[in-house]
């Protein structure tokens, strides 16, 4: 089944201003079956930033942040326990220098879900370490 789930998030306080930062993040989940014992599970997270002002002269900027895409192995075949592991990768698609880290990034992720009856039980873990773009950390303002 593919999903396409929206999560929205309001950060109140946010930056030197305590300002209040709106953050949509386009989670797309697609599963390919790779053979009739394991599935391969992709997760991508775009997300779309409306972030207040930084500095005492700064605007109130609108875009996209830095997208995080999963690759999960997976089992074909499950009971109630259901898990993956695979890569998780950093992209830098920030449309603006305050949207993004300017780095790209690779690392570990893991997940693992209980299904019980109308309840779905579960954690999400990845570590990312950057490996390439501004030293600085800053996206290139395009």
């Amino acid at each position: 089944m593919i999903s396409l789930p929206f999560q929205f998030n309001t950060n109140f306080g946010y930056g030197a201003y305590d300002k209040t930062q709106e953050v949509i993040n386009i989670q797309p989940v697609i599963p390919i079956n790779l053979s009739p014992d394991w599935n391969l599970i992709t997760r991508t997270i775009v997300p779309v930033i409306s972030q207040p002002q930084l500095t005492p002269d700064g605007e109130r900027t609108f875009g996209l942040g830095d997208t995080t895409a999963s690759a999960f192995l997976s089992p074909a075949h499950s009971g109630k326990f259901i898990w993956g592991v695979g890569p998780a990768f950093l992209l830098p698609t920030a449309t603006d220098q305050d949207l993004g880290t300017g780095k790209w990034g690779a690392g570990p992720t893991a997940v693992g879900l209980i299904m019980d009856g109308p309840w779905v039980y579960g954690a999400l873990i990845n570590n990312i370490w950057s490996f390439a773009g501004d030293p600085a950390g800053r996206t290139p303002t395009r």
